[in-house]
């Protein structure tokens, strides 16, 4: 069976996450690859460095011999701060590899004829002025995968494309880099996402939905929580224009209070996205309320909780990572102290004044 044409390939999976949660993907099994299958493409993760890019790209070419198009995408970091703005994205023109200290002969172009924009792959991380100094005079951008990736497509006479996020400028504080980076992930992840639905608009089952959120410029959000948003005002948009859904949201005095608290914006996001389920069903607000009560103590302990999102099984699903034998042990407790009894109740109902 024909698989999909195209391979995403992402160093680490925060830069990913964003795919895996907004798209159908599913695992693909194999013991040497963490590579994900949608519809249209498979999704790679192929770990940090260029020898690891190598030999994951090229052990998924081999196996998925219906690939014809590489795509790295991915966070990096700018050496040539005059050309270029900290979070855009940029297509790569031609990749060159630096491994122990040494640069390698051999270059490789993208099929992208239109970016004037080099990277180099480094063999360590690039965090002080001194190293992309010298790395200046080769490109512009640094990173730590692509020249591995450009390597197995050639190998595969398969062409290749590179967009870059730039998450940061080497600077002398490299921790604090590392710092930033691994906290901007999931919104690094989201600008990626939307970069590639603007290129591939082609690959998502239905189309695009029209997108309320530039109607509310103080909140920031997720990709996820922008759908969410945007199937809740549709539902309020059945029962009255735009203009009517818009003043009726903005002139409730709970909008001022979200507006007003001293929260962050995503946190504020997540307060809106609630005011306006309140809004579609009370009743199904204070069921959605209730359920969050009930399982604050499972929340508070490290679990992510799933309920059945249409309200009609008494069903719970947890995810939780757990380091030591104090937080299982919190969580076996916390998980004892739940009731089925009250979440049946919720679910019926029987509970809502």
């Amino acid at each position: 069976m024909q698989g999909p044409k195209k391979l995403l390939v992402f160093a680490h999976r925060p830069e990913a996450q964003s795919f895996l949660k907004n798209h159908d993907l599913l695992s693909i099994q194999d013991i040497t690859l963490d590579i994900y299958e949608s519809k249209t493409y498979y999704l790679l993760i192929c770990g940090e460095g260029v020898l690891n890019a190598i030999s994951k790209t090229t052990a998924a070419l081999s196996r998925f011999q219906e690939i014809r198009e590489v795509w790295n995408l991915g966070i990096a970091g700018g050496i040539e701060d005059r050309l270029l703005k900290k979070e855009h994205i940029y297509q790569i023109r031609t990749c060159y590899g630096e491994l122990g200290g040494e640069i390698q002969f051999k270059s490789f172009s993208s099929a992208n004829k239109n970016s004037e924009l080099d990277c180099i792959s480094s063999g360590h991380r690039v965090l002080d002025k001194k190293k992309a100094t010298k790395l200046s005079n080769f490109a512009q951008i640094v990173d730590r995968e692509l020249w591995g990736i450009g390597h197995s497509a050639r190998e595969f006479n398969i062409p290749f494309y590179a967009a870059k996020l730039i998450s940061d400028f080497p600077q002398s504080d490299g921790d604090e880099i590392c710092r930033i980076v691994k906290e901007e992930a999931e919104r690094f992840s989201d600008l990626l996402f939307r970069y590639w639905i603007s290129l591939e608009e082609d690959i998502l089952p239905n189309k695009p939905q029209d997108s309320y959120i530039n109607n509310f410029q103080e909140f920031y959000f997720t990709v996820a929580m922008e759908r969410k948003f945007n199937n809740l005002f549709e539902t309020l948009l059945n029962r009255e224009t735009f203009e009517e859904v818009l003043k009726s949201i903005r002139e409730n005095s709970k909008y001022g209070v979200i507006i007003n608290s001293k929260i962050t914006p995503k946190q504020k996001t997540l307060e809106l996205i609630s005011f306006l389920k309140e809004l579609v069903s009370p009743k199904l607000y204070a069921i959605d309320d209730q359920l969050n009560n009930l399982s604050r103590d499972l929340k508070r302990n490290g679990a992510d909780i799933f309920f059945d999102p249409s309200y009609e099984q008494s069903t719970i699903q947890l995810n939780i990572k757990l380091k030591n034998e104090l937080e299982k042990d919190n969580f076996l407790n916390s998980l004892k102290r739940f009731s089925f009894e009250d979440l049946n109740s919720i679910i019926e109902g029987k509970n809502l004044e």
